[in-house]
């Protein structure tokens, strides 16, 4: 499968047929183009916020803090930066 068709296959809005967007675009008022670009701008929205959790969950784990700590961690850092 090529990248383009995974890229497709994890974002919802791309799945929709035209008879679903069109439907969509006469119910809400809007032309076809307007509703399609909405649904392409909510996937990659969609999918640059699962890649920036990934990327959080990764590093997080690469840190060795737990969970729990997490709280903590940020207070300090903070304390000792205002000090700066």
């Amino acid at each position: 499968m090529s990248a383009r068709m995974d890229k497709e296959a994890a974002c919802s809005p791309c799945r929709r047929s035209l008879a679903q967007i069109e439907a969509e675009a006469k119910s809400e008022g809007k032309t076809v183009d307007e509703v399609a670009c909405q649904a392409l701008t909510d996937g990659l929205r969609d999918d640059r916020w699962h890649r920036l959790v990934a990327f959080g969950l990764e590093n997080g784990r690469k840190s060795g803090f737990r969970e729990d700590q997490v709280v903590d961690i940020i207070h300090e850092w903070r304390a000792e930066n205002r000090l700066r």
